[in-house]
C-alpha cells in the first residue's frame, strides 16, 4: 500500500464494500526552546551542542523540531508567512492546551 492510495474495507467474507480509507501521513512539528541555547557562556556558538541538536533533528522520521525563535524570527519566519485567517485558526486551536500564562498571549 502507498500514501494517498485508496483502501477499500472489506466485508466479513473478505469482499471489498463501499467504504473507504485514504493513507495519509500527516505531518508533525515539535516546536521546543530556541537556537540561543546553544551559545556559550561568551556569547560565541557551542559547536558540540550545536552539531548534536541538529544531528538529533535531522534524524528524527517523521517529525520536524524547530525552536520558538525559528517559529517567530523575523520575516523568514514560519508564523509570518501565515494569513490572518491561517494564523487565527492556528491560535484557536491550540488555546485550550496552552498554560494560562501562554493563552493570555494569544488574546
Amino acid at each position: 500500500m502507498e500514501i494517498g492510495e485508496r483502501v477499500f474495507d472489506k466485508d466479513i467474507e473478505g469482499a471489498e464494500t463501499e467504504r473507504s480509507t485514504f493513507l495519509i501521513r500527516p505531518r508533525s512539528f515539535l516546536t521546543i526552546g530556541d537556537l540561543y541555547q546553544l551559545y556559550g557562556t561568551s556569547g560565541g556558538v557551542n559547536v558540540h551542542k550545536l552539531r548534536s541538536f541538529e544531528l538529533y533533528r535531522r534524524n528524527l522520521y517523521e517529525t520536524e523540531i524547530i525552536t520558538f525563535d525559528e517559529l517567530l524570527d523575523g520575516p523568514n519566519g514560519i508564523l509570518r508567512k501565515l494569513s490572518a485567517k491561517e494564523l487565527f485558526r492556528l491560535l484557536t486551536s491550540v488555546r485550550g492546551s496552552l498554560s494560562s500564562g501562554a493563552r493570555e498571549l494569544v488574546r
